[in-house]
Parts: structure tokens; C-alpha cells; sequence
């Protein structure tokens, strides 16, 4: 086990904290992978992730082709912290601190193109989210985020812990989170650098805007010419609550409908008058609509008197048919290059009625 160096003697864990286990990996590495805290293991052997979460990670490293030189490994907090608690304890955000102006800050300086973020805590940490609320690690993985302060790219990911407890469902995802750090940090280190897919999502807009908006799809719809599917996703009181493919909330009310029929744009307004005139004439116009668990949202719809034209889909579950063995949310399969934080409303709100179904066919096998 290593000693703990003097830095660490003004730490709030300097006595109680277990073990030191430094960064380790080239300085050179194009991606740092930055968990959470040293593991039992971990502290005893002065290596991060050296226990069961490292031979997790090691595993999708090899399920992807990767070189573990590739990568330099760090956590939070270097120290195993008491009965390896860390979120939620009452050190967490003293000890993180400490050991991000101590130690972390440097591991940060090295010029890693891409980092890493396992799990939630570290996500939160890096991109400054420690007062989001129902912050889902879910919601973000395999995402590329740009760091606050404009030094590198954030691919959040699951912990290999996680998996290594039993979510072996999502090894895949890790590999294929691992993948797309590589692939973006090889881009940037070649002079490639990366460029973030612009979108626009239009919040709660003028009723003429709105209408504006709503001529525009309606003309596409009756141009036979033209191939418009219309992704359409309402929010209820406890939508932001409740988990996407169970919705078990018995409210009725819809506060909010979300629309896209692009990749680069969505709309969302309230689900009220004036509004309410547009909408319905949205959702009658003979154009396929495309749902997210639609066993909930349209008996909503046809309750609030709105006729639905068309054809309609429940991408939800042709997910879960080609993917049964991954979660359903929404928040989970979008995916979002605009390098800014995205809420689980704006997710479905920017849904592409086309990048689904190619995530659907891409998407990490499950297998």
C-alpha cells in the first residue's frame, strides 16, 4: 500500500481515507478515463481501477479492439474513502475538493483530447451538474459534451462497477462509449479536430411562429415528393419523475407537447390555448407520427380531442425488440454532438425521425 503523500495531510480523509492510488497510464494517452474513488483493492494496491471494476473495464477495452495504453486512468478521490462511500457522504464534496486542487487539476492539465467521465459522480464533477435535478447517468452516456472551461471533450459513460454488480446488459454500451472517446481523441489529435452537430430547439415560441412552423409540415405532408415522418412526444406533471418505458403516472393532463421532423430542429409548446388550434391540426394532418412509448401518449391525445392522422409507430418498442436487453428511456438511446447539456424533454424533443431508426440498426449489440 502506498503512504499518502503530505498533500494530502490538510484532506478531510487525510486519516480516515484508505490507501493512495496515483494516476496511472501515459501522459501521452489520447483519452483519461476519470472515475470516482479508489476501491479496496484499488487502495491496496496503489493502482486505480486494479479490482473487480478494473477487470470490467479491461474487458470492454478488449471487446473493442483497445490498447489499455491508450487510456490514462484517475478517480476523484485517490484514497479509499470510509466503507467506500462517497456520493451522498457527508466528506463527498470536501474530499473531491481537496483532491481536484491537489491532484486532479494536473491529471486535467495534460492535454487529454477526450475524458471520460464513469458514472455519475465524476459526470457531475467535471461538467459542473452538481445542482441538476434527476441527474441520470442514462441520459448522458455516450454523449460528447465540452468541458465548462473549454479544455477538452466529455464522453460520460456507466461505471464498470455498475456493470460488474450485475448490469452486465451494458458492456456493449461501455465498449461502444470507450470506442467513440477513442475515435473523436484520434480526430482532434490529427488536426481534424472535432465538429458537434448543431440543433435548434424553439421553446414555447409566438402562436405565429408556432403556426409558421406548423404550414411548413403540412405543406411537406401533401408534396408527394417528399418522405415527412413527425416525431411527436407529450409531458404530463410527473413525466420528469417517471421512468420513460414504465409511465405508470396516472395523470392525465398533458402540459406539454414536443414536435421534430428533422434532425437539426424541434419545437415545444405548452399544451394549452392558443396553441391547442395548431397542434390538432399537426397531429390530423395524414403524415406518419412516430411515438415513444405511444401506449401512453396517444390514449392522452384522443382524451384532450385530438384526432391523430396517419400512420403512427412506437419506436419504443421496435427498440426493445432489437435491443431487449437494454433500457427503453428515451434519455438512454438519443444522442446528443451539440456539446451543450441536454434535459431529458429536450432529448425527445430533437428525436430525428431518421437518426432513430439508424440508431436502432447501429446501436451497440446487446448480445
Amino acid at each position: 500500500m502506498l503512504p499518502k503523500p503530505p498533500d494530502c495531510a490538510t484532506c478531510v480523509l487525510e486519516r480516515k481515507g484508505f490507501g493512495y492510488a496515483p494516476a496511472e497510464g501515459p501522459l501521452t494517452s489520447p483519452v483519461l478515463i476519470l472515475g470516482e474513488s479508489a476501491g479496496k483493492t484499488e487502495a491496496a494496491r496503489g493502482t486505480p481501477f486494479a479490482g473487480p471494476a478494473g477487470a470490467m473495464l479491461k474487458r470492454a477495452m478488449r471487446l473493442g479492439g483497445m490498447d489499455q495504453d491508450w487510456f490514462r486512468i484517475d478517480n476523484l478521490l485517490r484514497c479509499e474513502p470510509p466503507g467506500d462511500w462517497l456520493s451522498g457522504a457527508p466528506w463527498e464534496y470536501d474530499a473531491i475538493a481537496h483532491c481536484t486542487r491537489t491532484y486532479l487539476k494536473n491529471t486535467l492539465a495534460e492535454d487529454h483530447p477526450v475524458v471520460v467521465t464513469a458514472g455519475g459522480l465524476a459526470t457531475r464533477h467535471v461538467l459542473e451538474l452538481a445542482k441538476t435535478r434527476h441527474f441520470k447517468i442514462g441520459n448522458f452516456h455516450g454523449t460528447v459534451q465540452r468541458d465548462p472551461q473549454d479544455r477538452f471533450w466529455v464522453v460520460p459513460t456507466f461505471h464498470p462497477s455498475f456493470l460488474q454488480r450485475g448490469a452486465t446488459n451494458l458492456m456493449d454500451v461501455l465498449r461502444f462509449d470507450l470506442t467513440r472517446a477513442i475515435e473523436i481523441a484520434r480526430t482532434v489529435q490529427h488536426g481534424g479536430g472535432y465538429e458537434r452537430q448543431p440543433y435548434i430547439l424553439t421553446c414555447d415560441p409566438g402562436v405565429l411562429y408556432f403556426a409558421t412552423w406548423a404550414d411548413l409540415y403540412l405543406k411537406a405532408v401533401a408534396d408527394p415528393s417528399m418522405s415527412v415522418d413527425l416525431v411527436v412526444d407529450i409531458e404530463t406533471p410527473d413525466s420528469s419523475t417517471v421512468v420513460e418505458d414504465s409511465r405508470r403516472d396516472i395523470s392525465w393532463t398533458i402540459i406539454r407537447i414536443n414536435f421534430a421532423m428533422n434532425g437539426e430542429e424541434g419545437v415545444t409548446v405548452p399544451f394549452e390555448e392558443p396553441y391547442l388550434i395548431v397542434i390538432r391540426k399537426i397531429l390530423a394532418a395524414p403524415g406518419a407520427k412516430i411515438f415513444w412509448n405511444a401506449k401512453f401518449d396517444v390514449p392522452r391525445l384522443l382524451k384532450a380531442g385530438c384526432a391523430i392522422g396517419g400512420e403512427w409507430y412506437d419506436y419504443m418498442w421496435a427498440w426493445h425488440v432489437l435491443q431487449s436487453a437494454l433500457p427503453r428511456g428515451l434519455g438512454f438511446l438519443a444522442e446528443s454532438d451539440s456539446g451543450r447539456r441536454i434535459t431529458a424533454g429536450e432529448h425527445k424533443a430533437v428525436a430525428h425521425p431518421f437518426s432513430l431508426p439508424y440508431r436502432l440498426a447501429s446501436s451497440p449489440d446487446s448480445s
